[in-house]
C-alpha cells in the first residue's frame, strides 16, 4: 500500500520519499505467498470450465427448477409449429419415441409435450398416469376437444362438466392445448401462436408449471 500512496502522491507533484528496503526473510516470504496463491489461481482458472460443464449439463434439460420438459416429438414435417432444435435451444429434452419418453427422467418430468401425430401415438394409459401426477400436459397443432379424448376428466371434481370448446382452431392455423390437475384443481387452455418465436410459449408454459394450484 505504500508503494501505491507514493505513486499517487508522486501524481499530485509531491516529493518521492525513499523506499524502505525489504527484509531478505520478508523477501522469501513474500515471493513464497506468491507462488502459492498463483498455484491455487491456476488450479481454480482449471476447475471452473469443469464445474461450468457440470452444471450445464444438469440444467440443460430443467424447465425451471420445477422439473423436466420432454417432447415427444414426430418426424412428419409440420406436425408442430417449431423444429426440434427451436426446442433443444430451450432446454426441452426432445425424443423420438414412447420408450425414450417413459425411460426415468431425473429431475422428474414436469411438462410432457405431443403433436398431433405423436398424441395418436402415445398409449393413453401412460399419459392419463403423468396427467394424474401432476405433469402438465401440453398438445402442439391439438385441439382441446382432441386431448380430451385421450385424457379423462378430473378425478376429483365431481361437479366438472367439459367447457365449450367448440371445432377448435383449423389444421393450417399454429395452435396449442394445455391441459393438468392437481388435487381438485384443474386448468384446460386453447390459444393459438401469435409469433413464429418458440421463446414467449415457453415462458408461459414455465410460468404455468410453477404456478399449478396446489389443492390437496
Amino acid at each position: 500500500m505504500s508503494i501505491v500512496n507514493t505513486e499517487n502522491e508522486l501524481k499530485g507533484g509531491t516529493a518521492r520519499p525513499k523506499k524502505a528496503k525489504m527484509p531478505r526473510t520478508n523477501l522469501l516470504v513474500f515471493c513464497t505467498i506468491l507462488m502459492v496463491a498463483g498455484t491455487v489461481g491456476s488450479f481454480s482458472i482449471k476447475q471452473m470450465p469443469e464445474h461450468a460443464a457440470a452444471s450445464n449439463s444438469t440444467d440443460d434439460h430443467v424447465s425451471s427448477a420445477s422439473g423436466q420438459i420432454i417432447y415427444l416429438a414426430s418426424l412428419t414435417p409440420g406436425a408442430s409449429p417449431f423444429s426440434r432444435a427451436d426446442f433443444e435451444a430451450e432446454g426441452v429434452r426432445v425424443v423420438s419415441s414412447l420408450a425414450e419418453a417413459r425411460v426415468p427422467a431425473s429431475p422428474a418430468i414436469a411438462a410432457i409435450i405431443v403433436d398431433h401425430v405423436t398424441l395418436a401415438e402415445a398409449e393413453p394409459a401412460w399419459l392419463t398416469d403423468q396427467y394424474r401426477g401432476g405433469v402438465v400436459i401440453v398438445g402442439l397443432n391439438v385441439n382441446m376437444n382432441e386431448l380430451l379424448r385421450v385424457l379423462p376428466p378430473p378425478a376429483n371434481d365431481p361437479s366438472y362438466s367439459p367447457l365449450p370448446w367448440g371445432q377448435g382452431y383449423a389444421p393450417g392455423r399454429p395452435h396449442y392445448s394445455i391441459i393438468d390437475e392437481r388435487g381438485k384443481c384443474w386448468q384446460q387452455t386453447q390459444d393459438h401462436f401469435d409469433r413464429p418465436d418458440l421463446k414467449p410459449f415457453m415462458q408461459r408454459l414455465r410460468t404455468r408449471i410453477q404456478s399449478r394450484c396446489n389443492t390437496p
